[in-house]
């Protein structure tokens, strides 16, 4: 049952990164635009492969960044300019250290103009380095019981999807252990062993599910809280994800921009407020889809109002509390969907 949940994640992840490429440059073509290592040692240490892109248009093309999914994947691209005609060589390293079982790491390429270039997909079978429960699994959930991680990002989760993310866990202890966790958000599910022997290895995969809600714009957070043997574990586990609309790459987008990056709130009488510059940098109108905030606090945007190509927008931002907070801002800017605006409080 194990390997066939592994190879059905693989399969979806496969079909999601096809149709990820309906969105690739015109004219901007890969060898491939996949490759899996196969089953690989965490002790053999780095692993490489290299992607050959052919400049197939008219114009120059210079690729200004690279983005991994992970810290783990290292991105060597060309920073002379790729004529036509020419190919140019992306090579993606990855590091196993600490990681186990079916590994799937992205890497975005943009050019000067801020477009996408590609999406390329690299995966990994890693087979743990032999060592003792503690030393493969660094974070104490309770005692003898041991995680790999203890923070999930789920990334984006768009409208009318799920995304499974998997923790492993591992019983040091002589005894049998039973588990039981808990959780707030409903868009969540889990799935783990209610008992895990002694020395036995075992995962929990979580899913994200968002709603097929053209609306439903969030940034949620979650704390997953263990019992084990019926006693509340020493350390929890924190995930999240960002539900937002998937949004297709065009050759003229919007691009949002901030100022400032670090706003800080001023007293006007029995509240505290702060303004925020929005300005448009794109060659397309903005659509500002979503505004979350926290308790007690509001602004003066709403849902659907259009920043035109060039212009600008005052956010102005008012609190019952002067305390630091963040606010999220959904857009359709397909390059940083979901922008955050952490507000300072006002000195005292």
């Amino acid at each position: 049952m194990k390997n066939t949940a592994r190879i059905y994640r693989y399969f979806i992840l496969t079909l999601l990164c096809l149709f990820s490429l309906a969105g690739k440059a015109d004219g901007i073509e890969f060898d491939s635009y996949s490759w899996d290592f196969g089953q690989i040692q965490e002790a053999d240490g780095v692993v490489s492969h290299t992607f050959v892109l052919t400049n197939k248009t008219s114009a120059d093309l210079l690729i200004t960044s690279a983005i991994p999914s992970c810290s783990c994947t290292l991105v060597t691209y060309p920073k002379e300019t790729i004529h036509p005609g020419e190919k140019g060589e992306i090579e993606v390293s990855y590091t196993p250290s600490g990681a186990m079982g079916k590994v799937f790491r992205e890497v975005q390429l943009y050019d000067y103009h801020n477009k996408t270039i590609g999406l390329l997909e690299i995966s990994a079978d890693v087979v743990p380095a032999d060592r003792s429960i503690p030393e493969r699994y660094p974070f104490a959930l309770a005692h003898s019981l041991y995680a790999n991680i203890n923070a999930v990002p789920f990334g984006y989760v768009y409208q009318g999807t799920q995304k499974s993310k998997i923790i492993y866990l591992a019983n040091a202890s002589d005894k049998p252990m039973s588990l039981r966790f808990s959780h707030s958000c409903d868009k969540l599910t889990l799935r783990y062993p209610d008992t895990l022997q002694p020395g036995e290895e075992a995962e929990l995969e979580m899913t994200f599910r968002t709603p097929a809600d053209p609306e439903y714009f969030a940034w949620v957070m979650d704390t997953l809280r263990l019992q084990v043997n019926g006693e509340p574990a020493l350390m929890p586990i924190v995930v999240s994800m960002i539900a937002l609309a998937k949004i297709d790459t065009l050759a003229e987008v919007p691009v949002l921009r901030s100022y400032p990056s670090d706003p800080r709130l001023k007293r006007k009488g029995k509240t505290f407020t702060t303004r925020v510059e929005l300005s448009n940098d794109g060659q397309a109108p903005l659509t500002l889809r979503a505004l979350q905030l926290p308790d007690g606090t509001s602004a003066n945007i709403q849902r659907g109002e259009v920043i035109a190509q060039g212009k600008k927008r005052i956010l102005e931002i008012q609190s019952q509390r002067n305390e630091n907070f963040t606010l999220r801002l959904f857009s359709d800017d397909p390059t940083r969907p979901m922008k955050e605006i952490r507000v300072g409080s006002l000195s005292r």
